[in-house]
């Protein structure tokens, strides 16, 4: 009886652990420190009837009259357009591999984290509840790999972390890269993540050159415009990871113009960006929260106190020697 449930303890225990523990072998990540150099990310735009004007492309910069940053980093301006004719700068990453190095060879990632280092400042007011000047991380996941149509898309809004600490360690992803190696900040100047406030329309009259019913950044980022912020965003799950997995994907920033009335110090800055990306022989579990991380290690005290406190209750004492 001491042998069954023990076993029994142990069995509920490992399958508990297990749930916790079902991580990617491997973890691997490309990232971009616009202090050092531009990183081959590539400024573009589209105006509609209005000539390209630079002063309002993406342009890395040593300095910035819309930040007040003194180090290197990607700054965009908004443009004052005519809600007839809105406009939008995107700002371009280099293709880049996400295969994940395993024993049995390059597999693609099954999941993957965006963190951007950043600033932004968009409040010049809506027209209809359309923010005036808006700015949306996008991604594309490239068809020449077999596992995307090579669209860009964005994210919704519940991907993405909203407040947290950026020095408590993803469960799964491990440390964040705002988090340095002596468990300070580094390429930001706050601890919170902060999520975008916005959801573009879908449907009816969805806006141009952005994700319909996806998140956007709007409002300005604490400490603006002296302050870089931690944003962070996961790609897990059949909606977001094609079957096969990623083999390589592309990001992209835009900032989408809507009216006339944007300030000459509306801007977007990014100072950071690192992608990592998991991959293993076996599907990926979703990420779990933190609160869902520390439910499981509660069920998993519970089980082995379970067994514990049985074993106690079915064991009897042999001989009168024996403690009971």
């Amino acid at each position: 009886m001491r042998q069954t449930f023990c076993r029994t303890g142990l069995r509920g225990a490992v399958m508990v652990a297990c749930a916790i523990a079902a991580l990617p072998a491997r973890a691997e990540s490309t990232s971009w420190n616009f202090k050092l150099n531009n990183g081959g990310w590539v400024a573009t735009g589209t105006w509609g009837p209005f000539p390209t004007d630079p002063a309002y492309q993406w342009k890395w910069v040593t300095s910035s009259t819309v930040s007040g940053g003194t180090s290197p980093h990607w700054a965009v301006r908004a443009q004052g357009v005519s809600p007839s004719f809105p406009s939008a700068a995107f700002l371009t990453s280099p293709t880049f591999s996400t295969l994940v190095s395993t024993t049995a060879g390059p597999v693609p990632a099954q999941a993957v984290r965006i963190s951007l280092a950043h600033d932004f400042f968009m409040v010049a007011g809506t027209t209809n509840g359309i923010p005036t000047t808006l700015g949306q991380l996008q991604y594309r996941l490239n068809p020449v790999n077999g596992n995307g149509n090579g669209t860009w898309a964005s994210l919704p809004l519940s991907v993405f972390s909203n407040g947290g600490s950026v020095l408590i360690d993803n469960p799964v992803f491990g440390p964040s890269p705002f988090k340095s190696g002596s468990g300070t900040l580094q390429f930001v100047d706050q601890t919170a993540f902060v999520a975008p406030t916005y959801v573009t329309p879908n449907g009816g009259s969805p806006l141009p050159y952005v994700s319909p019913g996806k998140a956007a950044f709007t409002g300005a980022s604490p400490g603006w415009p002296t302050a870089y912020v931690p944003s962070q965003a996961f790609l897990t799950g059949t909606a977001l990871v094609p079957a096969v997995g990623i083999s390589s994907m592309q990001l992209r920033l835009t900032n989408l113009n809507l009216a006339s009335n944007c300030s000459p110090t509306d801007g977007w800055n990014v100072r950071f960006v690192q992608v990592d990306y998991l991959g293993d022989d076996t599907p990926i579990p979703p990420v779990p929260e933190p609160g869902a991380l520390a439910l499981g290690a509660t069920g998993l005290v519970a089980v082995l106190a379970a067994g514990v406190l049985r074993r106690r209750r079915h064991q009897r004492p042999s001989s009168p020697s024996e403690s009971p």
